[in-house]
């Protein structure tokens, strides 16, 4: 009896302890919206961008709405907590060229570039082609994936990464 009673109790102690710890890894927040909560916020960046001035006499309306969300991006990544080296190019009104470090995650890629397009439909009223790069120092940056937004859906993404074989060389080679 003493023997039924301790499995019992050992087993309740096991489940309630099990229970415990799930729920508290449940509180922690989701990764996306972490990303998205960074300063300057979405309304922020929103904001910035809809009062955009054209700098120069011949930079138009749109090219100065461009240039300060990347701005604004660019800020947010490398003044976080922890700091991201991005760089935010544009190559025409709806292509954009995201440039990460050589060495960073494809999920963390991932979650910067959806907040990137979600908030590049909020803040420019259009949706973004955005292509992934690498950078190394001293050389050009390469290609490694895009993110496109699937035709005939409301807000599906799909994101492809392409490593050619000089890359997968590169990184391999010490």
């Amino acid at each position: 009896m003493r023997r039924r009673s301790t499995v019992f109790l050992s087993l309740t102690l096991v489940c309630c302890l099990g229970f415990f710890v799930r729920n508290r890894n449940a509180e922690q927040q989701d990764p996306m919206v972490e990303m998205m909560q960074r300063k300057p916020s979405k309304e922020e960046i929103v904001q910035s961008v809809r009062e955009a001035k054209p700098n120069k006499p011949t930079e138009t309306i749109d090219n100065a709405k461009r240039r300060v969300f990347a701005e604004m991006v660019k800020q947010r990544y490398r003044k976080g907590e922890p700091s991201i080296a991005v760089g935010l190019r544009f190559t025409s009104p709806k292509r954009v060229r995201f440039f990460v470090p050589a060495r960073m995650d494809p999920w963390e890629i991932d979650r910067i570039i959806y907040a990137l397009w979600y908030e590049g439909v909020s803040a420019l009223d259009t949706e973004l082609e955005i292509d992934v790069c690498e950078t190394f120092i001293g050389m050009a940056p390469v290609k490694i994936g895009e993110l496109r937004h699937i035709t005939g859906t409301k807000e599906k993404l799909n994101v492809v990464y392409t490593y050619s074989k000089q890359h997968y060389a590169k990184t391999i080679l010490p």
